[in-house]
């Protein structure tokens, strides 16, 4: 017999013009992060193959002692017969350039420099070619393969849901090797550098080879879906190979712990400063020296901080600095870096804060701002998904993978994917939901939503000029985040567990969740259903698969008992579908696929998240 049935596990699609669009947008906006670093790497290889060398000699330096504003290295060379002129500078706000330039450079030295055949006058101290721009355009053209793919998709008529996992996993690749690029070149030395552009290359080739490894298998080797009634019930081409969830989920964790993971470590390395600070800095008289605002531009907006230059003595030794506290002192607000500056005036004598174990380190301010709690603040909606993301890529490794599920018999499946342990006992099995995992959710979902929040509540004072000293605010909103969060983890914590618990020797079986326990002799129990519901997740139809399937125990007079909600895909179908077989074959009761419902009447959405919403 040749049937098949449809549980409605089918995602809305788009029109074909509305794809193509949706593919031309994500070429265009790749076309950012292509266009300018190729364009600059492109320059600089030209600078590399046709800018000769000329020996340049230092003939004057103006300031660089701790005391002065600024640092100018001038220095003269020549090129064609003709004596060209340059200079080098930095000012003391920028302290590691002037620094630099201080401890470089002497007056009669000479040191490399390049110059442009057709404008002696352009000249550059770097000549080997950057290409460390190519990480970014790697990162570009991530973008550009999603688009390409979607937009010719969408011309061939391929259906929206039978997404490219090569090119997904292509993707990512590059996205991943625009970071290792970026990274490597600018770590390693011309020509090593060129050994970074291997990344994308050799992770690109991989990509190909295990697609091409998986296309290569012959129908024999992909594992049986364990029972003819299932063969009927899902005669369906193979759907989706879950191997590729295990490439996947690792990459896209680790390329949104790239983004995150610096900030985070930046917000907190800061808060430990402060908190070093309070704890071993001595104190000593000090004066300032100048103060003043430095504004730095870019094209999306002005940083302005404060700039504090003081001098003391320890040991008999004076020391400069114009370190005001530990981390950044930048804030979009001048008002809040002038009243800073204000505070401190040329000639006044204020309290410095030193190492001892380094006098040279040193701050005015030893206690955490606000502008340090808020940047923590501003990472916690991004640490939970990256938290989120890191236990996917785990349970990916722990759950089997779904075509091997499906050629386990029931007697070796120890845990079923998507749902949680299968524990064999002398009297029966006992399978039950993943509890930590919702114990997780229960706690992150409403503590990201008040840290989200929060973060547009406290941004709006530090844009309109907030001086951010009052630390009291983000004490608050830390401590209202973790209430908020710690009184769901504990409730969900509290709640009875769905677990379904069959035990033959006393003739039971027992469904248990947190709206109650229902129990039923077994000898009752005529079967097990395999149906589709409306999905009772949280979702927008627009975005979410109509129905899900569900898996039920029905007993002689056809009630249904409601077991277990599985994903909404076609994985969860054939998972579903599994389940009911060993289920089947632990109790000797038949499998009943249906794609309406037995005996209730057709429910919808809400009412749907009202009887399996704890069953998901």
């Amino acid at each position: 017999m040749d049937w098949k049935l449809n549980f409605g596990v089918g995602r809305e699609v788009k029109s074909r013009g509305g794809r193509i669009a949706q593919g031309l947008f994500f070429v265009v906006f790749s076309l950012v992060f292509i266009a300018w670093p190729l364009g600059t790497f492109v320059e600089t290889v030209q600078r590399y193959l046709h800018w000769p060398l000329a020996q340049a000699v230092v003939t004057g330096i103006e300031g660089g002692t701790p005391h002065d504003e600024r640092i100018v290295v001038r220095f003269a060379y020549d090129a064609g017969g003709t004596t060209h002129t340059g200079e080098l500078s930095a000012d003391e706000s920028d302290e590691a350039d002037f620094a630099r330039l201080a401890a470089t450079y002497t007056v009669g030295q000479s040191f490399p420099v390049y110059y442009d055949p057709a404008d002696p006058q352009a000249h550059s101290l770097r000549h080997a070619p950057e290409v460390e721009h190519l990480g970014i355009s790697c990162f570009g053209l991530a973008f550009t393969v999603i688009g390409v793919w979607t937009a010719l998709a969408a011309l061939r008529g391929v259906p929206e849901p039978k997404q490219s996992h090569a090119t997904i996993a292509s993707a990512f690749v590059l996205a991943l090797s625009g970071f290792g690029v970026f990274g490597l070149a600018r770590w390693l030395d011309w020509p090593g550098s060129l050994l970074a552009l291997g990344l994308p290359v050799a992770g690109l080739l991989a990509v190909r080879g295990v697609v091409r490894w998986h296309r290569a298998r012959p129908p024999g080797d992909r594992p049986p879906l364990g029972a003819d009634s299932l063969a009927m019930a899902f005669n369906a081409p193979w759907l989706y190979d879950t191997r590729m969830q295990r490439i996947l989920l690792p990459l896209v964790t680790v390329i949104w712990w790239g983004f995150t993971g610096p900030f985070l470590g930046v917000a907190l390395h800061s808060l430990w400063q402060s908190h070093d600070a309070m704890r071993r800095f001595a104190s000593v008289e000090g004066e300032i020296v100048r103060s003043r605002i430095v504004s730095e531009s870019d094209s999306d907006r002005t940083l302005h901080r404060p700039f504090i230059k003081y001098r003391y003595i320890v040991d008999g030794r004076e020391y400069v600095s114009t370190s005001y506290a530990a981390g950044s002192e930048g804030t979009s607000s001048d008002s809040v870096a002038g009243d800073i500056v204000q505070r401190y005036r040329p000639g006044q004598r204020v309290t410095v804060w030193y190492d001892p174990d380094d006098p040279a380190r040193s701050v005015l301010r030893r206690e955490p701002y606000g502008l340090q709690f808020f940047a923590l603040l501003f990472t916690q909606p991004f640490l939970l998904i990256g938290l989120g993301l890191a236990g996917a890529a785990v349970l990916a490794y722990v759950d089997p993978l779904v075509p091997d599920f499906l050629g386990l018999d029931a007697s070796r499946v120890r845990r079923i994917p998507t749902w949680g342990p299968l524990r064999r006992t002398p009297d029966g099995l006992v399978i039950a939901n993943r509890r930590w995992t919702r114990v997780w959710t229960a706690f992150a979902v409403p503590y990201g939503a008040v840290t989200f929040a929060s973060v547009f509540i406290v941004g709006i004072g530090f844009a309109f000029g907030a001086s951010g000293e009052s630390l009291g605010v983000f004490a608050w909103v830390f401590g209202i985040a973790l209430f908020a969060g710690g009184v769901a983890a504990i409730r969900q914590l509290l709640r009875t567990p769905a677990c379904l618990r069959i035990d033959t020797q006393r003739d039971e079986l027992e469904m248990r969740s947190p709206r109650g326990s229902e129990r039923v002799a077994l000898r009752d129990v005529a079967g097990w259903v395999v149906r589709s519901i409306p999905t009772p997740r949280l979702t927008k139809r627009s975005v979410a698969l109509p129905t899900v399937p569900l898996l039920a125990a029905r007993t002689a007079d056809g009630t249904e008992i409601p077991i277990h909600v599985f994903r909404p895909d076609d994985n969860g179908t054939l998972i579903a579908g599994h389940t009911a077989h060993l289920l089947a074959a632990a109790t000797s009761r038949p499998i009943d696929f249906s794609p309406t419902p037995l005996k209730d009447p057709p429910i919808d959405e809400k009412e749907s998240r009202k009887r399996y919403g704890d069953l998901t």
